[in-house]
């Protein structure tokens, strides 16, 4: 019996270790990009903000996109555009047009959430066919708000980019307001155009897997006394 209990112990602990690139894959969704949005500007409009709600797969249901123009000297036919749907995120800043887009999650209503303790935001399969493009997060806590910035550099390959927790100093995880999205590019009048497949969170793998492998030191041992128990009887 004694073995057996071993042995199951061994599976237990052995499936804890396991799990952590299984729970790589388990990511809390900001915005799954599912909802249709279409976003131009130009020198002549060189603004286009819309809000959102309520929104299926989005982080507190409510989007708030902003789309600006920085370089308003030039002709008309230089846009910038933004196409949100189907899964999808498409960011074309037009021929060398320097702009920027920021998407808000808790811009109408705080979010009030916990994403902590650990972990990262995630651009999710993203891919910049040219140039190079400035992604910022920015959280909101309260009267704590921190930002975290990341240079996005040319790939043909679809990849993920983390802004781990770390990187925001001060912030209460346990009480998330806002979470803003901002992706700036243009800059020394470079053409760029990024996809993203998501953005969203993915928890520290190793939190998990270390509370399963307890959790399987209990289940053996409790296991072993019971055992003892109905042998002694």
């Amino acid at each position: 019996m004694n073995r057996i209990l071993i042995h199951f112990r061994s599976t237990l602990i052995l499936c804890g270790l396991l799990c952590v690139p299984l729970l790589r894959a388990q990511y809390l969704v900001i915005d799954d990009f599912t909802n249709v949005l279409d976003l131009q500007v130009s020198p002549a409009t060189p603004l286009a903000t819309v809000s959102q709600s309520p929104l299926p797969g989005v982080l507190g249901g409510q989007r708030t996109a902003s789309l600006i123009h920085d370089s308003v000297s030039l002709p008309q036919n230089r846009r910038a555009e933004l196409g949100i749907g189907f899964g999808y995120f498409a960011y074309s800043n037009g021929s060398g047009v320097m702009s920027h887009v920021r998407l808000a999650y808790g811009d109408v209503s705080p979010l009030n959430v916990n994403l902590g303790p650990t972990g990262a935001f995630v651009l999710n399969d993203w891919t910049l066919d040219q140039g190079t493009m400035r992604a910022i997060v920015t959280l909101t806590s309260g009267l704590v708000i921190r930002s975290a910035e990341l240079q996005l550099a040319a790939s043909t390959v679809g990849v993920d980019y983390l802004f781990d927790f770390m990187l925001f100093p001060n912030i209460d995880f346990g009480k998330i307001d806002k979470v803003s999205l901002e992706l700036i590019t243009g800059e020394g009048s470079q053409d760029a155009l990024l996809g993203l497949g998501g953005f969203s969170i993915l928890p520290e793998p190793e939190t998990y897997a270390a509370t399963f492998a307890l959790l399987s030191f209990g289940i053996a041992a409790w296991l072993r006394r019971s055992a003892r128990v109905a042998k002694s009887a």
